[in-house]
């Protein structure tokens, strides 16, 4: 047989490498399309989750405040405070002058007015006088009716008709009707109080009412509550007429917000929920919903859309959670706000 005899030499493969195919880095107009594709999907997934759970209304904080007129002419004389000023209760603001003008016959009218008025005030003190020496008299004939059915109820317990019980709740009854008998002859000595100061033309009682034998009189207006002098509208020595304010008292520890809420939103606004308030300078702060209007009312023309029907809305007012966030919000007076309520 022929002899087969194989190669002991290795045999070698060539294998050709295959080149390195570089990865294409994004173009820059890919890269911002998927940005603006992105940002865009933010803002439309913002806007569609705000309109379906969130309830937007528009607001403005306001303060408890008293605003300081008169029912006749005055002349104002001088200003002891000033705009902006922290006052006290009792404290006083101005001095003023009244009746003082500029012919007699106003002053002849006016003194004319005042001896009419205490007439009135006179005769209404003695009728409430008499009303009540007529409370007193049938007062103290229930207490002798309670006093003489009493002495029935003592010989009744002696004879074990009825218990001590009984005639404990008899002097309790008395005891309540003495006290209001008392009460009673203490408001008739005080009505005849003042009727002796309405006598008094000199009285303090007089000066408050504007009573007197002079044609004018000085007088000096006292602060009724505590705050902050707002706006003051008249100037010193200036005539004041009786449609004109003389000064605004502003009260910063009762400071709330009245916001106006869509009327179809009526069903998902209650009493006690919690609201988001924005500030214009993008503070943000919480409150409570307080109260709620029974009426509708008109927007407030800066609410109002230009050129378009007059709306109305909701009203609800809004307070602060404490102490903190009222002292927070009273820095925006009269501004406008953004009130954010959760609709569920």
């Amino acid at each position: 047989m022929k002899s087969f005899s194989f190669k002991s030499n290795k045999s070698t493969l060539r294998v050709l490498k295959e080149p390195v195919i570089k990865k294409k880095r994004m173009s820059f107009d890919r890269a911002l399309y998927l940005i603006v594709i992105a940002v865009g999907l933010f803002f439309l997934l913002r806007y569609v989750i705000n309109k379906t759970t969130v309830i937007n209304a528009d607001g403005q904080v306001l303060m408890a405040k008293v605003d300081v007129n008169f029912t006749h002419d005055i002349r104002l004389l001088k200003f002891n405070v000033f705009e902006g000023d922290t006052i006290k209760r009792n404290q006083q603001l101005f001095t003023y002058l009244e009746d003082q003008f500029d012919n007699d016959g106003t002053v002849y009218f006016s003194n004319k007015e005042r001896t009419q008025n205490k007439a009135k005030r006179e005769l209404d003190l003695r009728f409430k006088i008499r009303s009540k020496q007529i409370q007193i008299k049938a007062q103290k004939d229930k207490v002798y009716v309670i006093k003489t059915n009493k002495e029935k109820i003592i010989n009744l317990v002696l004879l074990d008709v009825y218990t001590i019980d009984k005639l404990n709740e008899i002097t309790s009854q008395i005891n309540d009707e003495n006290a209001k008998l008392a009460l009673l002859k203490s408001e008739l000595a005080l009505l005849y109080e003042q009727l002796r100061l309405l006598k008094d033309d000199n009285s303090p009682l007089n000066a408050s009412y504007g009573f007197g034998n002079e044609g004018a009189i000085n007088s000096s207006y006292l602060a009724p509550i505590k705050g902050v002098i707002g706006q003051i509208s008249v100037n010193e020595k200036e005539t004041c007429y009786r449609t004109d304010n003389v000064l605004t008292i502003h009260n910063p520890e009762q400071v709330f917000i009245k916001a106006y809420f869509d009327l179809d939103e009526i069903k998902n606004v209650n009493v006690e929920d919690e609201v988001i308030i924005e500030f214009p300078d993008k503070t943000k702060s919480k409150g409570i919903i307080n109260k709620y209007y029974v009426s509708t009312y008109a927007l407030p023309e800066e609410f109002q859309k230009t050129y378009e029907p007059t709306e109305r809305s909701i009203v609800v007012e809004i307070i602060p959670l404490n102490n903190l966030e009222r002292k927070q919000w009273a820095k925006y007076h009269k501004l406008n706000i953004l009130i954010k309520k959760n609709r569920f």
